[in-house]
């Protein structure tokens, strides 16, 4: 039945509104605003209707809030919010000094920036949060709040809400401390509102505080009214407004109260009609701790110039206020405003304040972050910057070497890695590490240069990485700095031996080979001679590469008998080893010793790739392009050896003048094998027609590129 009565006064209500509307014929804009405010005033006056209320006396409603305000979760608060709630009782108690009702007062903290709220409860609690506080300038517009909140409780208006939700929950009085919290942060009638505007800002008036706080706390209002729902804003038609656009907007601050505009006219309406005089304001003695927050906020919003302002105003009202010192020292090091930055961490350490690191820290972070987006002049001013800070600090100084890296420095790099070595060696561990991964990433993508450089600073580090040693000599070789490559794989095979490990096929190739190019070649023979030795102990197989990797290069300085005695009637070996002894005719510009030899073993082993694609080079030479171009269709069972077969199938192919076939193949081959584009390197591996034609597609390469930019 209640139900029923309920919709028939709504009705009734509705009918009553239009009616008026239509008599007085009042302009008005359809809008979320309009429509919240119908709904909300016509829901609290219906709810009056049923309620019977009983007089609550004042010890009853002291006792009644009391329980309510333990309800309130409220954990403890830190120096910052002790320091706040300490001033909100100070204008608090000074404001409810005038209140009518004299009752026990009491002011609490709620230090959420997020709320943006101040409620009162029954019986004289009073909660500000910071949100609130945060928008305020002056002790003015903070009185004015309180007095707004303490009428609330004066009139009132506060116990009103208990009597009606007991009476529509069937609350026994005595339990009225379950209703939640919530329902005192709703707004009130517009009346009510409005009366607690009022008479709130005589209150804190007549305590004597300016009534322009209540006028500059509206217009807070009114500017962030108009930040987060905008000036003139509209929903985009009848229907969106109607539906979760209105719920939103009934569970919003600014939607649960009168219109901030109309609030602004009532109270200048009201000091005009009172006379008040215009009175100075009393600067809010606590927004040096809200201001801090600010500029904390805008630091991580990277608006540095924003928080440099604002970090700035709250230390002219607190000098030496940390937070504020710490938000003002980081964005001015974001704006690489050292100076600053130095005066304010030395501020910091005279205080004794631990949070001078986080200024250090952050001038670190600053460098990473230069240094993820390759900014490495910026990284290096950063670190520079975080050192004369902190000398010696171990991470700076890693990041500092990394820097130095990056910008090829190597002698500051070296410098700065030995210094770590001697004060921190965990820090120059994990800085050598740094560089073995440079250096994979760089091998990895075939930029030798790169590779070899942060390998080499690694192994200065931690000499004792093999894998990084090989990776060093096979850049080197790629640049065709042979000689550095046969020092670094000379350095490797004098490792194994004295480790009294076996060596491996790859390692004897790869040293010879780089001999072969580097040393003259007499002393290429002996050298290699002297670093393996030729009577070492080996199983069969490795003492017979060595012998032909030495008997290889004796041929390049004129001298194949030992390779005759190797091929002779009474000497066997694997038909496979046959393609090496061959590529060594081949190096040395014997191209028909090369023929008749690998013809001989070919035809043992016709299947054999390293046999096919060396036959293929030995052709090539001798001017058969159209015999050569099937060897080189052979699999390859290794990187170097595909590469080799890539480039030689394209130079027969631009031999045969198949020029785009050539071209295709030897521009994929630049990516993955650039040293083929160095002609030092490919003139000291390969015969003059393969030295010639690689150059000439360079030539075209080169031309094709450029070609294709326009």
């Amino acid at each position: 039945m209640k139900r029923w009565i309920l919709f028939a006064v709504t009705l009734g209500l509705l009918a009553a509104g239009l009616a008026a509307s239509q008599k007085n014929q009042v302009e008005a804009r359809f809008g979320p605003d309009a429509l919240h405010y119908f709904l909300a005033d016509t829901q609290r006056e219906l709810t009056r209707l049923p309620a019977k209320y009983t007089a609550i006396s004042d010890d009853e409603e002291i006792k009644i809030g009391n329980q309510i305000a333990q309800q309130i979760e409220h954990e403890g608060q830190d120096e910052e919010g002790k320091a706040v709630e300490a001033y909100l009782r100070l204008v608090g108690n000074r404001v409810a000094a005038k209140a009518h009702r004299k009752l026990p007062y009491k002011f609490h903290y709620i230090p959420e920036r997020s709320f943006i709220n101040a409620f009162a409860i029954p019986g004289g609690h009073v909660f500000m949060g910071a949100g609130l506080m945060d928008l305020m300038e002056s002790e003015d517009e903070l009185a004015a709040v309180l007095g707004h909140e303490i009428e609330h409780i004066d009139h009132k208006h506060c116990i009103e809400r208990v009597q009606f939700e007991r009476a529509m929950r069937k609350i026994p009085l005595a339990e009225v401390f379950v209703i939640p919290a919530e329902v005192y942060q709703e707004g009130y009638s517009k009346d009510q509102e409005a009366e607690a505007d009022s008479e709130g800002t005589a209150l804190s008036v007549a305590a004597g505080y300016s009534p322009q706080g209540a006028v500059d706390l509206f217009q807070h209002f009114q500017k962030l009214e108009e930040q987060y729902f905008g000036k003139n804003r509209r929903a985009a038609n009848p229907e969106e407004e109607a539906s979760g656009a209105v719920i939103q907007v009934l569970s919003d601050y600014f939607l649960t109260h009168p219109p901030t505009g109309d609030r602004i006219a009532l109270i200048q309406k009201l000091i005009a009609d009172q006379g008040w005089k215009p009175a100075p304001e009393k600067p809010l003695a606590v927004r040096y701790f809200f201001l801090a927050h600010q500029a904390e906020e805008q630091l991580a919003a990277a608006k540095y110039d924003k928080a440099i302002q604002t970090a700035s105003e709250a230390l002219q009202l607190h000098p030496g206020h940390p937070p504020a010192l710490v938000a003002l020292a980081k964005a001015a090091c974001a704006k690489q405003d050292f100076p600053k930055v130095a005066a304010a961490y030395r501020e910091l350490l005279a205080s004794r304040q631990p949070a001078a690191d986080s200024v250090r820290a952050f001038a670190d972070q600053l460098g990473n972050n230069a240094m993820a987006s390759r900014r490495f002049a910026d990284a290096g001013r950063f670190v520079a910057f975080s050192l004369e800070l902190q000398p010696n600090n171990a991470s700076s100084l890693k990041l500092l070497a990394e820097v130095k890296l990056e910008l090829n420095d190597a002698g500051a790099a070296v410098e700065i890695g030995q210094k770590l070595q001697k004060l921190y060696p965990q820090s120059a561990a994990d800085l050598a590490e740094y560089a073995s991964n440079a250096s994979d990433r760089a091998f990895q993508a075939h930029d030798y240069t790169r590779a070899a450089f942060f390998a080499g600073y690694s192994l200065r580090l931690e000499p004792k990485q093999p894998t990084m040693k090989s990776q060093l000599a096979a850049s080197e070789f790629a640049l065709a700095d042979f000689r550095s490559a046969a020092d670094t794989y000379g350095k490797i095979i004098n490792n194994v031996l004295h480790d009294k490990d076996t060596l491996t096929p790859e390692l004897l190739d790869n040293y010879s080979d780089s001999l072969g190019s580097a040393a003259r070649h007499g002393d290429a023979a002996k050298e290699f001679r002297t670093t393996v030795g030729i009577g070492t102990n080996l199983n069969g197989d490795l003492a017979t590469q060595v012998k032909i990797e030495q008997a290889g290069l004796e041929i390049m300085a004129g001298n194949d008998s030992a390779a005759l005695t190797l091929t002779g009637p009474n000497v066997s070996f694997a038909p496979e080893r046959a393609a090496r002894l061959g590529w060594w005719y081949y190096r040395a510009g014997k191209f028909d010793e090369a023929d008749q030899l690998l013809r001989r073993y070919w035809s043992q082993r016709p299947g054999d790739g390293g046999l096919q694609i060396t036959m293929g080079w030995v052709e090539l030479e001798q001017n058969k392009p159209a015999d050569a171009l099937p060897r080189f269709g052979v699999y390859a069972n290794d990187e170097r050896a595909a590469a080799s077969a890539s480039a030689g199938r394209a130079i027969a192919q631009w031999r045969l003048q198949q020029k785009d076939a050539a071209m295709r193949t030897f521009e994929q081959l630049s990516k993955e094998a650039p040293e083929w584009t160095n002609p030092t390197w490919v003139r000291a591996l390969y015969g003059p027609v393969a030295a010639q034609s690689a150059q000439e597609m360079n030539t075209e390469l080169a031309r094709r590129i450029a070609a294709r930019k326009h």
